[in-house]
């Protein structure tokens, strides 16, 4: 198996903090955003022109993770655990922006439902990249349970 250049890891590491940072200030940036369109009132062609710029960048930013989550797989040595390590650092923080977002989102009248269905679809593409890593199953038995039954059971 070929080694990587330690500095190529390093400008590959590098970039991908670049990237997070980047995605976490501008998707704080659509949140309020999001929370102003909800809360002061805007004429409907601005509000209009406002949602459809919303939109096409939770497009850039969904591309974006895509990109990011692709890269890391194709950068992966196949015997390391590191695809299963938290995508970045301040994964929670960006976690609660999304639903910040979302909270904004839900009290925010679109001008076209069309245009809430298309922020909530991806939005909820965003979620799928983030939220599957803070799942935590806990097992507090190795075994089931007997199921319950009756000590009388009155059969017709």
């Amino acid at each position: 198996m070929h080694k990587k250049p330690a500095h190529l890891i390093q400008m590959l590491e590098k970039s991908e903090t670049d990237y997070n940072q980047f995605l976490h200030l501008y998707m704080q940036l659509l949140t309020i955003s999001m929370q102003q369109l909800a809360f002061i009132p805007a004429p409907v062609t601005i509000r209009r022109k406002a949602e459809r710029h919303i939109i096409s960048s939770l497009h850039l930013i969904e591309k974006m993770h895509m990109h990011l989550f692709a890269r890391k797989s194709l950068l992966a040595d196949p015997l390391s655990k590191t695809e299963y390590e938290e995508p970045y650092p301040d994964q929670e923080e960006f976690e609660f922006t999304l639903l910040e977002f979302q909270t904004y989102m839900k009290a925010h009248q679109f001008t076209k439902t069309i245009y809430r269905e298309q922020c909530k679809n991806v939005l909820n593409q965003i979620k799928k990249y983030h939220f599957h890593y803070s799942i935590k199953v806990i097992v507090e038995h190795k075994e089931l349970p007997k199921p319950w039954k009756p000590k009388k059971l009155n059969v017709y």
